[in-house]
């Protein structure tokens, strides 16, 4: 906990509700030191090991993660986790800390520590599999994804989910597959279309296919990032980590003015 309890700060539960819908609201918009000021007021006002305190800490650690603050943040998870042992959510939280500081050992075993308990809930599974993949552990995420999916065959997130997997093993026609079906949504994410864009170069699509992808792309890129110059340099990184350099040379080759 970031802070002692003092004075009570606000007066009735729905007080302690409007602020976490406004904490909430301000980590949506990325103002991550606002939201960290509420929860933290809410901190002072909540009973110990409650459910609030501990949605409040919660919150804290994705902002932390966001600012950069992430061993404050795995430590957070870790001690969440130890008074609440059986909320694997917090397992899971700590394996992603740890993946995003390096620390493999760590990272991997609360990883197992999680898919042990079985608890694989999309919550879940969104910060093991990246984990998994960052660690070179493709087979695992596969494993895991693929047998989610048995279970939920409509989560387009487990199907972009496995074509990564796919992909930084540079299988890309097993991907392919599973990186269409992510495309049916009405609300693609825009890396899906780079991840598309990257497996039609590497399988030697028609040059039309893949500029159509990057047109996807720049259509439903985020104006707070195109205000800050050419919209593909932000994704070269990404690009060099999926595929090879000639892959993304030629995809570079082919951005739409």
């Amino acid at each position: 906990m970031l802070m002692t309890k003092q004075h009570s700060v606000y007066q009735t539960p729905k007080d302690v509700m409007d602020a976490h819908n406004h904490g909430f609201t301000l980590l949506c918009r990325s103002d991550f030191d606002g939201a960290i000021e509420v929860f933290e007021k809410i901190l002072q006002n909540s009973p110990q090991n409650s459910t609030i305190e501990n949605d409040a800490e919660d919150h804290i650690g994705e902002c932390l993660i966001q600012k950069g603050d992430v061993n404050q943040a795995a430590n957070i998870y870790e001690n969440l986790l130890h008074s609440n042992p059986l909320e694997y959510i917090f397992a899971a939280k700590c394996a992603y800390s740890y993946g995003l500081l390096g620390h493999a050992g760590l990272a991997l075993q609360f990883c197992e520590k999680t898919m042990k308990s079985n608890a694989d809930t999309q919550s879940i599974l969104t910060y093991i599999l990246p984990t998994y993949l960052k660690f070179d552990a493709h087979d695992e995420a596969i494993k895991i994804a693929t047998n989610a999916l048995r279970q939920s065959p409509l989560n387009l997130n487990l199907h972009e989910h496995v074509a990564l997997a796919f992909m930084m093993n540079q299988e890309y026609a097993k991907a392919l597959p599973f990186i269409k079906k992510a495309t049916t949504h009405r609300d693609t994410d825009f890396n899906i279309w780079y991840m598309l864009a990257i497996c039609l170069t590497a399988l030697n699509a028609e040059s039309w296919k893949i500029k159509q992808c990057i047109n996807n792309v720049k259509i439903r890129i985020p104006k707070e990032i195109s205000r800050h110059g050419n919209w593909l340099e932000h994704v070269i990184t990404d690009l060099d980590i999926l595929s090879t350099p000639e892959i993304t040379d030629k995809i570079l080759s082919m951005k739409i003015k």
